[in-house]
């Protein structure tokens, strides 16, 4: 009787083509055809298009994160899943993030190797305290450990002030801190009902907005012709889908929808009838930083709160005089990121990114419903 094959382990694939090798590995071990690995993933509330995956391992790309979660739900079952994605997503960071100088593996935070945490110190190692019974804190010899002067009491300070001077100096006080106390409350106020910190704080309105429900079109203010859809990044740094603006004709499929996600936020969502829903989470990484990617999983999706731009920008396209201009909005993530396009002024293929804002034209979309 043969043993069983061993565990394949996707840790140690160390580019792209030998984890989409593994990847053929398993699908043959399991001896399932595209077919019926559709079926499985559908079981398990997945979308695996048999073409879809068949492109995937005939390719030495990393395929999408959601492709290789269902791919392995329905090979090797869901216990396999976060080893597979965890070797994924260190394979789509930047090389020089997951290896060391010279190309040897970054080693920090092993035991016993350079990079590693120091150990505790201990009395009598070397490097340790040499005091004796190991005691801890500064020696007295240490000029930390001398007693700091105190400065005088408040009470005392206030008698060395002149009387005259008293009285002006006490409003002063009263007056600054009820400046302060102002400016705090401001902060404090909900970020759903006030524009963003810094710069997008002058350009937002504090009105909520009536957005459109089903299918939109998400269009960036300075190129009205574009919408904002799924694409790949121009310079190919990373090989899974991400969000992108592209000309209006061009941008369907997939179906952008604005899903409502609690407390005033919505999940962008791409509704694409091969991969599915994808709802955009933000990525992270010196090269991948601020980029969108769709996955399955939404729960975990970057959530945006869309704000009415206080007034139409300088930069949008011209009206007739006898027409209002069209409202635009501001899309952040926090008090003080929004969404943009990569360059000022977005062209097709341009990618969507999470920035810090600035309050200008390139931070602010026309939101409209799209046509069913």
């Amino acid at each position: 009787m043969e043993s069983p094959s061993p565990r394949l382990r996707p840790e140690d694939a160390s580019d792209a083509a030998e984890f989409v090798e593994l990847m053929r590995v398993a699908k043959e071990r399991s001896g399932l055809t595209y077919r019926e690995l559709e079926a499985r993933a559908a079981a398990h509330g997945d979308v695996l298009a048999k073409s879809t995956l068949a492109n995937a391992l005939a390719r030495d790309a990393l395929p999408r994160a959601d492709l290789v979660a269902a791919f392995v739900r329905a090979c090797e079952g869901e216990d396999r899943v976060p080893a597979w994605l965890a070797a994924r997503d260190r394979l789509a960071l930047p090389a020089r993030l997951v290896t060391g100088p010279a190309g040897t593996a970054d080693t920090a935070g092993t035991p016993g190797t350079a990079g590693a945490p120091a150990a505790p110190r201990t009395a009598g190692a070397p490097g340790g305290d040499p005091r004796p019974g190991g005691a801890t804190g500064p020696s007295p010899e240490d000029p930390a450990a001398r007693r700091t002067p105190r400065l005088p009491p408040l009470p005392r300070l206030w008698r060395r002030v002149p009387r005259a001077w008293r009285l002006p100096l006490a409003a002063v006080a009263v007056v600054t801190g009820l400046l302060l106390a102002a400016l705090g409350a401001q902060e404090l106020t909900d970020p759903g009902t006030t524009a963003t910190a810094g710069a997008a704080r002058g350009t937002a309105s504090t009105a909520p907005p009536v957005l459109p429900r089903g299918p939109v079109r998400i269009r960036p203010v300075r190129s009205p012709a574009l919408c904002l859809t799924d694409g790949f990044t121009r310079d190919g740094r990373y090989d899974s889908q991400v969000a992108v603006h592209r000309t209006c004709a061009q941008a369907v499929p997939p179906v952008t929808e604005l899903v409502p996600a609690g407390d005033g936020t919505y999940r962008l969502s791409f509704r694409h009838p091969k991969h599915g829903v994808g709802c955009l989470a933000e990525l992270t990484g010196e090269r991948l930083a601020g980029l969108l990617e769709p996955r399955n999983d939404c729960s975990s999706a970057t959530r945006f709160r869309v704000l009415r731009a206080a007034s139409p920008s300088p930069s949008s396209p011209a009206t007739p005089s006898s027409s209002a201009a069209p409202q635009s909005y501001v899309l952040t993530v926090d008090t003080h990121r929004c969404l943009g396009a990569a360059d000022a002024d977005a062209g097709p293929g341009t990618e969507a990114v999470v920035q810090t804002c600035d309050g200008s034209a390139a931070q602010q979309y026309l939101i409209g419903a799209a046509k069913r």
